[in-house]
């Protein structure tokens, strides 16, 4: 099982908790951290996301939301680029734990839990 901890960037040194990715090795699964949900400043960030505040979200692939951190698959030098981080198994989660999925278009960034 992997797990991961969303963030949210308010100040260059200064990170929020948002939420958890979990893959259990066939699903993934999305939760917001209870503090964030009663949070003032980071409740108006969780209306925006794509996840229930009720509930766990549930996926068998990776969520848009995270999916859409990565390099495409169609770029020349994809593989070029696992190859340099010694990617091979879920290259997809691997490829979001190296760049923490940032963004320059956001704040957001992931941090694998070990």
């Amino acid at each position: 099982m992997r797990k991961a901890v969303l963030y949210y960037r308010a100040k260059p040194d200064r990170k929020i908790p948002i939420g958890f990715l979990v893959f259990d090795g066939k699903h993934y699964s999305f939760e917001y951290d209870e503090t964030a949900l009663k949070n003032s400043e980071t409740s108006s960030l969780i209306d925006i996301l794509p996840f229930s505040r009720q509930t766990v979200t549930y996926s068998n692939k990776l969520f848009p939301f995270f999916s859409r951190r990565l390099p495409d698959k169609k770029r020349r030098d994809y593989h070029t680029i696992l190859d340099r981080f010694g990617i091979r198994n879920n290259a997809e989660l691997e490829l979001l734990f190296v760049n923490n999925g940032r963004l320059p278009t956001d704040n957001f960034e992931i941090t694998e839990i070990r």
